[in-house]
């Protein structure tokens, strides 16, 4: 544990000193460690210790920050936004349809279809004089290309590297790319640009193609097989099923592995669909059964077990969780088979701190942590928890207590349902802290919804492993366990849609501090663990950290000045949280990708603090300004909407069109609708915004014109919303109001570099500029006068921006990625 400890404390400093080189640090760890050998007592651990969390903090920097000279990243850096590139490599995964979240609004801005897969490059280009090129891309074809994994293919396409997160509570995408030897995407418009690799292959690459050609027939044999058992499913049911055994949703299910895995999460039964240790737990069960029928195999038991594990593990896709579990099982069953005694907590210490070594990223992983640490506590506490909640009998010593060695079916099964209740509530109780601190969701039904959701899925898992085998031994006996397997899968999706169903079975929270994650784990732990029943301490603290979560939530993550803006990084769209006097406004929800409002607004609002947002701005018609409608107007509790005279004129002219879409789903949650002209006004928390335009009945043909755009003050300092106007709004605006000022603008329509905009911006010069944008709008040199003369934040350049009006008149504004200062 102080060896896991110190290795983790070196990731974690090496995370934060931008100052040390892996070189430095790895230094400093030989000598540390040079110095042991000569040591003795504590000096000698102190030396260990020290050169570990150097160890740490340089293997850390090594993996996570440095390339090395041939790898694909140091040969494609500097390259510019979709530059050509030319790669050889080997296909590594089979060829999938791209499946993109199901958006209703994003229907009306329909997509080609398109292939990916994953290339492991050799080489950049297809001379073999070029040198080789160590890495990763995705390829992400418009066309179905004619290979499969294993073969050596030269694409040819235009390069995108993977960017950092840009916003509150986005996951770090580089970070989870780079441990993974991950660089970017590559785009290729047609199939011919994606041809065999005619050059000689040497050795060690046609052992890779045969590999992962090995790994792709055996995944495709397996779905063939899980496919003919799930025949009678619904799509649902075959989701399930696919997941717990394979880890994937089958071709053409991902609307429905969406909505199955959000009603999992909102139960806290995440761990149960994706797999982990509990499947191969149940695998090993299953196993064991097998071999077993042809008697006691000795030694050979454990090997062959961890044989099939591999041999599983090959089949379902490399994702850290699934690597995660198959290590600790063929850790444990190895251990076994020496023959040896092994402390077992200690052996899953040793192999933590090997994950980190394999990939120190996993440090922030909440799926490693939740992993290792609830293992480690089942192993630590999972026994003395259980015992304080079903004492065990009291033994009297006579021929009575025979009846507790072998006792009858139902004092089995009501055996194995205390210990799954013991365990489901000491591993709840103790990781919901946690959980509520990374993600801000409290389950409050996972208990009942373990125990009720989890015996199915041990059937489902168990039979479906069975008709697995027997499909991968002959696909003529894939459908011999159809019957019982339809049957434990579709119980398991109803039990799971009705309590998913019930209110309050999940509650979004806003974010908590790390310090009371801290003091909430450590009072489950005490209190499960060692508080006695009638003891009224562990009453009282609790009440004291329900009043320090309040106290969070009702004054950590509200801003002190009279009026902020953040601007979120939503692309090539618009997303702007206004907050003011306690009350809270979001302008606009757009985005070109469709899962942003779950997977970037979502999140960031609730990182800001903002989990609930009563009134929402739709500023005009275009569907890239409020397409994560159908994911926020639940979640936020929107109770108003403000609107544009063209919104509600083009629904009533276009029925089957975007805005009548988003006006019905606004109507179906009772939103109150408040359409805005120019010369109106509404106030939040206490500050007035002057409608500036559309004015009313305006006869401009394009719907950008008709954008929402809004003026206020406070503090003596003023800004501007403008949405997408442009040369006939801006030129309305200047003739009504031709003293209109601003110190804060949001740069009309993304900063597209229409004339009107430029002139209109550059004699207003404002102290801040807002630009919500891609990477194709972020640096237009047509803007480069009005840049000199403002600070300019473009967020997809700093991430998300945000600017504080002060009481005093003073502006403070930031980016997440670390740009801040007064005016």
């Amino acid at each position: 544990m102080c060896a896991w400890a110190a290795v983790a404390a070196g990731i974690w400093l090496g995370s934060l000193a931008s100052w040390g080189g892996a070189a430095s640090w790895l230094s400093v760890s030989s000598a540390a460690c040079g110095a042991a050998v000569l040591l003795r007592g504590k000096a000698c651990r102190a030396a260990l210790a020290m050169g570990l969390v150097a160890f740490g903090a340089g293997w850390g920097a090594l993996r996570e920050r440095e390339d090395a000279a041939d790898s694909l990243a140091t040969r494609l850096a500097g390259l510019a936004l979709e530059a050509p590139v030319r790669l050889t490599g080997v296909v590594s995964t089979p060829i999938a349809a791209i499946e993109r979240p199901t958006n209703p609004l994003m229907a009306f801005r329909p997509e080609d279809p398109g292939w990916r897969f994953e290339l492991s490059v050799d080489r950049l280009g297809d001379d073999p004089r070029e040198g080789p090129a160590r890495g990763a891309v995705t390829v992400l074809a418009r066309e179905r290309p004619a290979v499969g994994a294993g073969d050596r293919v030269v694409v040819t396409g235009a390069y995108r590297a993977i960017g950092p997160a840009l916003n509150p509570g986005e996951s770090d995408r580089a970070r989870w790319a780079r441990s993974r030897g991950l660089v970017g995407s590559v785009d290729v418009p047609r199939a011919a640009l994606i041809a065999p690799d005619e050059a000689h292959a040497g050795a060690w690459a046609r052992a890779r193609s045969g590999w992962h050609a090995f790994r792709g027939a055996l995944r495709a044999r397996a779905e063939r097989s899980l496919a003919r058992a799930t025949a009678g499913l619904s799509d649902q049911g075959r989701v399930l099923v696919h997941s717990l055994l394979l880890g994937r949703p089958p071709p053409g299910g991902a609307e429905a592995a969406g909505q199955l895995r959000d009603s999992f999460t909102r139960l806290g039964l995440a761990h149960v669909l994706a797999i982990s240790g509990f499947h191969l737990v149940v695998l090993v069960a299953v196993l064991l059964r097998v071999v077993r029928l042809a008697g006691d195999p000795g030694r050979l038991e454990p090997i062959g077990i961890a044989a099939l594990v591999l041999l599983y593990l090959a089949l379902v896709p490399a994702s850290a969780p699934i690597l995660r579990a198959g290590v600790l099982a063929l850790a444990l069953v190895l251990s076994e088979a020496l023959g040896r005694r092994y402390d077992r907590l200690t052996l899953l210490a040793w192999v933590a701190l090997g994950l980190l070594v394999w990939r120190p990223s996993e440090l922030w992983s909440l799926g490693y942590q939740l992993s290792c640490g609830l293992t480690a506590l089942l192993l630590w506490m999972g026994q003395r928890v259980h015992a304080r909640v079903f004492p065990p009998p009291i033994r009297t010593g006579t021929l009575d207590d025979l009846r507790w060695l072998d006792p009858p079916a139902w004092r089995r099964l009501l055996n194995a349902a205390r210990g799954l209740l013991s365990t489901t509530m000491l591993c709840w109780l103790v990781s919901s802290p946690l959980v509520l601190w990374r993600t801000g969701l409290l389950t409050p039904l996972a208990i009942p919804a373990a125990m009720a959701v989890v015996p199915l899925s041990v059937l489902v898992l168990a039979i479906g492993f069975g008709s697995l085998l027997l499909g991968l031994a002959s696909p003529a006996l894939a459908g011999v366990g159809a019957a019982p397997l339809t049957w434990s899968a579709s119980a398991c999706v109803w039990a799971v849609e009705r309590l998913d169903a019930i209110p309050g079975a999940a509650l979004d929270l806003p974010p908590v501090s790390m310090a009371w994650t801290l003091a909430a784990t450590a009072l489950w732990a005490w209190w499960l663990g060692w508080a006695r029943r009638r003891d009224w301490r562990p009453l009282a603290l609790a009440g004291l950290l329900a009043f320090w979560a309040g106290a969070e939530w009702r004054w950590a993550w509200r801003p002190a000045a009279p009026l902020r803006i953040d601007t979120l990084a939503v692309g090539d769209g618009s997303a702007h949280l206004l907050r003011a006097g306690g009350e809270s406004l979001l302008w606009d929800c757009g985005s070109p990708s469709p899962s942003a409002g779950r997977l970037v607004i979502r999140r960031a609002l609730r990182c800001l603090g903002q989990t609930r947002v009563r009134t929402l701005v739709l500023t005009h018609p275009d569907v890239d300004h409020y397409s994560a409608l159908p994911d926020l107007l639940g979640p936020l509790g929107v109770r108003r909407a403000l609107l544009s005279e063209r919104f509600v004129d083009q629904a009533r002219e276009r029925p089957g069109g975007p805005a009548a879409a988003a006006l019905a789903m606004l109507g179906a949650r009772g939103v109150d609708v408040v359409v805005l002209a120019a010369g109106d006004r509404f106030v939040l928390g206490g500050v007035p915004f002057e409608v500036l335009s559309p004015p009313g009945g305006a006869p401009w043909s394009a719907d950008n014109e008709h954008s929402l755009a809004a003026w206020a003050r406070v503090g003596g300092r003023s800004l501007l919303l403008t949405g997408d106007a442009q040369a006939s709004a801006i030129a309305a605006m200047r003739e009504r109001w031709p003293w209109l000022r601003a110190d804060v603008v949001e740069a009309p329509h993304h900063g597209s570099a229409i004339p009107a905009a430029i002139e209109w911006l550059s004699g207003m010069a404002p102290a801040v500029v807002l630009q919500s944008a891609g990477p194709r709008r972020a640096e237009d040199p047509r803007w480069s006068p009005s840049r000199a003369r403002s600070e300019w934040l473009v967020t997809a350049r700093d991430g998300s921006a945000w600017v504080e009006f002060g009481r005093n008149g003073a502006l403070s504004w930031g980016t997440f990625r670390q740009r801040r200062g007064p005016e």
